[in-house]
């Protein structure tokens, strides 16, 4: 991918000859690339081969080297973290290392090598020692919660039937590698801290707010008071 985002045009031949590989291999990885979402326009014919559409592929946004850098470190220092949404990280990794220019790669793919962060392996450090897949639930709690709040989910206990819930998302949080949300129950009117990899089927809840959420907010706060106590010696 930094091969081709520097080049205007490319050939097959070209790729065969910088890497080593047969015609065969090329086109495949060339067809993985642009299944990735790299937009490429190909050519036949005598003086064909690919055309690279990097207005299309860079972003509109431009970054000095430092931003660049600190986009990239943030990045690489969540190495062992379940994120949201990532599927790929070496792909993303790669693609914030395209939109760089060479000298910035070499300096990105150098600061990849000397940083260290928690928990990772100093004698791998390219050891994923989790699986950078957040639990299944989060990305549709996120995508729904962006859209509304009152949702209904599928609770499953260690022991007994699931329970399903109506409740109102207030957060998502990561505490000790695990993912957690916090939710008030319209049900049992109590403020919960759920494991998201306990949670299933969640959805939009077709009910009617029993509560807005200026009154929950209000509660909490109220609640959050009442728990403060002194002590006198």
């Amino acid at each position: 991918m930094r091969y081709i985002n520097n080049r205007a045009h490319f050939t097959i031949a070209e790729i065969q000859r910088e890497f080593k590989i047969s015609r065969a291999t090329a086109i495949r990885d060339i067809n993985e690339i642009q299944a990735m979402g790299f937009p490429l326009t190909s050519e036949l014919g005598r003086g064909g081969g690919y055309n690279v559409l990097q207005n299309q592929y860079l972003p509109a946004a431009r970054f000095t080297p430092e931003e660049l850098k600190a986009i990239f470190i943030s990045f690489i220092a969540s190495k062992n973290s379940q994120l949201p949404y990532l599927q790929n990280r070496r792909s993303i990794t790669e693609k914030l290392i395209g939109i760089a220019s060479q000298t910035q790669q070499d300096e990105l793919i150098e600061l990849n090598n000397i940083l260290l962060f928690e928990n990772t392996n100093p004698a791998n450090p390219n050891l994923l020692e989790l699986d950078d897949a957040a639990p299944a639930e989060l990305n549709q709690l996120i995508s729904l919660a962006v859209r509304d709040k009152h949702l209904r989910v599928t609770y499953e206990l260690s022991f007994g039937w699931p329970l399903l819930l109506d409740v109102f998302l207030l957060h998502i949080f990561n505490s000790n590698a695990q993912w957690l949300v916090e939710v008030y129950n319209f049900d049992t009117d109590e403020f919960h801290y759920l494991p998201v990899e306990m949670l299933r089927n969640s959805a939009i809840s077709e009910q009617v707010m029993k509560l807005s959420e200026e009154e929950i907010l209000n509660k909490k706060r109220l609640r959050a008071r009442e728990a403060v106590f002194c002590c006198e010696t």
